[in-house]
């Protein structure tokens, strides 16, 4: 019955447009008992500990189901490769998936991992690979020797290798059919504009890189001292350091050091169309903004909440609820990146009704850059955030492995510690002051995927002088 009404409120505030919807004032109105935020400490709770050869584990005991869960994340991806070889990565995490090692051939290896019930996932990211393991306890050692043959001793078998280009081209081509994903790639063109993370994928390249020159790429990243793994699970910690430590050995270093290209700086503002028959408009606002942990981590996150975080967030209380115009509007900055940060904007609305939702965003926007906040939207910001983020790393698992690939881009270990007193201490002076530094309208340029013949492109020209982008 609850749920019923929730969602009556839901459809009339969307029917009738109203400035505060009554879903929202009924979430205001929900009390809920004090937060307790109480996360497993690193030297206390948790097991840090690193090895000679550069690798860095984050140990985590936890004897509550017969699982061991085993993370391993590895600095390298498109932001690290040459212009035009962003899919080159994608290649090698979808070889070592399937690929073989000098040990099991292609069969063989993924025999071994399904009998044993051990589930495996490789996924490469803009600046990192992930390796995720989990398997039963009485499979620990069979475990862990597969993922050292997979991590260090890939095969890249030919034919493998020529069916994953086919499909991961294949991939590529269908992602540009979906308009979010589109505005994502198109986004990072332009933030990152004649990077190698920007860059476009050069196919012909791709389809001629060969198995050993794929082998080459994959030495370069997949050395011990580009690597941070976190374990939770039913396991001996003590026991399982040394073996660890014999796994992710000295041996499969070598002389290659990596090295980030600068980031470039985001250009004067512009709005940049890209052309696709939809029925929609997908509008993003970007700006630069800092990368990996800083003094003003806490402040922004707030920032974000308050502007674009959450159901009573100033951008969702004007853009959906009280406009209408879209059902997903949101706002975040991202930093989880040793490039540079991002702030982002985001709406999905009518094509007639794109100039309106740029209008209002950036009017929103204007009104936390000249301090429009109240203490009332703090408050409630807090304690969204506060329960949003408790509950992100409700435990162990999903905790431990947040603080290890953290640390890949410079936040410390005591962050989520401090984050309900970080959070808490701020004032409405120390958030207003962070949204007038970080947050400029003037320099943040927008982003469109729609359809020309819907969307009046005179009218856009006021937030910008247009430039058409090919995808």
């Amino acid at each position: 019955m609850f749920k019923k009404s929730l969602l009556l409120l839901l459809i009339v505030s969307t029917m009738y447009g109203e400035k505060e919807s009554p879903m929202a004032r009924e979430i205001k109105k929900m009390k809920f008992e004090p937060l307790k935020w109480e996360v497993p400490a690193v030297g206390k709770d948790i097991k840090k500990v690193a090895g000679e050869s550069g690798i860095v584990l984050y140990i985590k005991e936890n004897h509550s189901l017969p699982l061991v869960e085993i993370n391993v994340y590895i600095k390298g991806g498109p932001a690290y490769m040459e212009y035009g070889q962003k899919l080159h990565p994608w290649l090698i995490a979808s070889c070592l998936m399937r690929g073989g090692t000098l040990s099991y051939d292609p069969d063989e290896l993924i025999d071994s991992l399904e009998f044993n019930a051990i589930d495996i996932n490789v996924k490469s990211n803009d600046e990192y690979f992930s390796l995720s393991m989990a398997f039963q306890p009485q499979f620990e050692e069979l475990a862990i020797k597969l993922m050292e043959e997979i991590l260090f001793k890939p095969r890249f078998d030919a034919e493998i290798v020529y069916n994953e280009k086919l499909k991961i081209i294949n991939e590529w081509q269908r992602s540009m059919d979906d308009p979010g994903q589109l505005l994502y790639e198109a986004s990072k063109e332009v933030l990152y504009n004649g990077h190698p993370l920007g860059s476009k994928p050069d196919f012909e390249s791709f389809n001629a890189v060969t198995p050993q020159e794929i082998l080459g790429i994959h030495k370069r990243f997949f050395q011990p001292k580009n690597m941070v793994v976190s374990v939770v699970g039913d396991i001996n910690s003590d026991s399982l350091v040394n073996i660890l430590f014999s796994v992710f050995d000295s041996k499969y270093n070598n002389d290659y050091d990596l090295e980030l290209k600068p980031a470039p700086t985001l250009g004067e503002r512009k709005v940049y169309f890209v052309q696709r028959e939809i029925p929609q408009g997908y509008i993003h606002f970007v700006q630069d903004a800092p990368a990996g942990y800083f003094e003003d981590t806490y402040k922004i996150s707030l920032v974000s909440d308050i502007l674009g975080g959450g159901f009573n967030s100033k951008i969702v209380s004007k853009v959906r609820n009280e406009l209408g115009l879209a059902y997903s509007t949101y706002a975040y900055f991202s930093s989880l990146t040793n490039l540079k940060g991002t702030f982002y904007a985001f709406s999905a609305t009518r094509s007639d009704a794109v100039e309106q939702s740029i209008y209002c965003i950036e009017d929103v926007i204007k009104q936390m850059e000249n301090g429009q906040i109240s203490e009332e939207e703090l408050n409630l910001s807090k304690e969204s955030f506060l329960n949003s983020s408790v509950t992100s790393v409700r435990n162990d698992w999903a905790y431990v492995q947040r603080l290890a690939l953290r640390s890949l881009f410079g936040f410390p270990d005591d962050y989520f510690e401090r984050m309900n007193d970080e959070i808490k201490d701020l004032t409405l002076q120390d958030i207003k002051d962070a949204s007038k530094e970080y947050l400029d309208h003037e320099k943040m340029s927008i982003i469109i995927v729609g359809d020309s013949t819907k969307i009046n492109l005179k009218t856009i020209e006021k937030f910008g002088p247009i430039e058409l982008l090919a995808l």
